[in-house]
C-alpha cells in the first residue's frame, strides 16, 4: 500500500491558470487545491524543485497569484505544488475560494 503524503485534504476543482516558470508563462488547468498547495494538469514538462509564480483565475474573475514549488511531477499529466508565503490578502483569497468549493 502506498502510503499518503499529503497532509492536508485537497479538494477537486477545475480552474484556469497561469504558471509562469524558467520556460516562460504557460496556461494549464487546476485539478485540485488544498490549503498549502495544488496540482496543475498540464502536458509541459518541468523540473521538481522548480519556483514559479501560479495566478489562479478565481470565479470571480480576479487572480490570485502565488509563489510555488513544484514537488512532484508526473510526465504527460502534471504536476503538483507546495506554494510557499502568502500575504493575508491572498491567504483570504485563498480561505474564500476553499469555502466556496
Amino acid at each position: 500500500m502506498t502510503e499518503e503524503r499529503r497532509r492536508n485534504e485537497r479538494f477537486p476543482l477545475k480552474l484556469h491558470v497561469k504558471w509562469e516558470g524558467m520556460s516562460g508563462i504557460t496556461d494549464a488547468q487546476l485539478d485540485d487545491i488544498s490549503v498549502t498547495g495544488c496540482f496543475v494538469n498540464t502536458a509541459r514538462h518541468i523540473e521538481v524543485g522548480e519556483l514559479l509564480k501560479l495566478s489562479i483565475e478565481l470565479p470571480s474573475s480576479e487572480w490570485l497569484t502565488v509563489d510555488s514549488e513544484v514537488v512532484s511531477y508526473q510526465q504527460g499529466i502534471g504536476f503538483a505544488i507546495n506554494f510557499g508565503p502568502m500575504s493575508a490578502e491572498e491567504r483570504t483569497k485563498l480561505d474564500e475560494l476553499l469555502a466556496s468549493r
